[in-house]
């Protein structure tokens, strides 16, 4: 059974221009509560007892969000300004022990989207979302 989620939390939110001046894109609200927030709570209700957050731009902003919950270790990530989140997942490394959960900070997905990732039979899985016309579509060949 998975017990550890790594979230990917160290990049600028650039394309929302002012709105990540003084917050990381992950701590902007919807519905009222932090993007994060959102999948964190889900986490914790599929039994993830670790968590493992990958910070790099307004760093301080994600410790102070996280000292809220036990399960959450916040790892700097170095050069966070000149690499991307394969960067962050390999600065990580050493923090993953066992199989997990990868996750970005504002991601937004239904409580079901865990439990089919974690009740699947086959080893390794992912779960992506249609064409969303966003701009920065990621394409998969299966």
């Amino acid at each position: 059974m998975i017990k550890t989620a790594v979230i990917l939390a160290a990049g600028f939110g650039r394309r929302l221009g002012e709105k990540t001046q003084d917050l990381p894109k992950g701590l902007l609200s919807f519905d009222g509560i932090p993007l994060i927030q959102h999948s964190i709570e889900k986490l914790i209700q599929a039994r993830i007892e670790n968590i493992v957050l990958g910070t790099g731009y307004l760093h301080e902003a994600y410790e102070n969000f996280a000292a809220q919950y036990p399960q959450i270790t916040c790892v700097p990530i170095s050069h966070y300004q000149s690499s991307g989140s394969m960067n962050t997942l390999y600065q990580l490394n050493k923090h993953i022990h066992e199989d997990f959960l990868l996750l970005e900070s504002d991601l937004l997905y239904e409580k079901q989207a865990l439990k089919i990732l974690l009740t699947h039979e086959r080893p390794n899985v992912i779960l992506a979302s249609g064409f969303t016309h966003s701009g920065d579509e990621v394409y998969i060949e299966t």
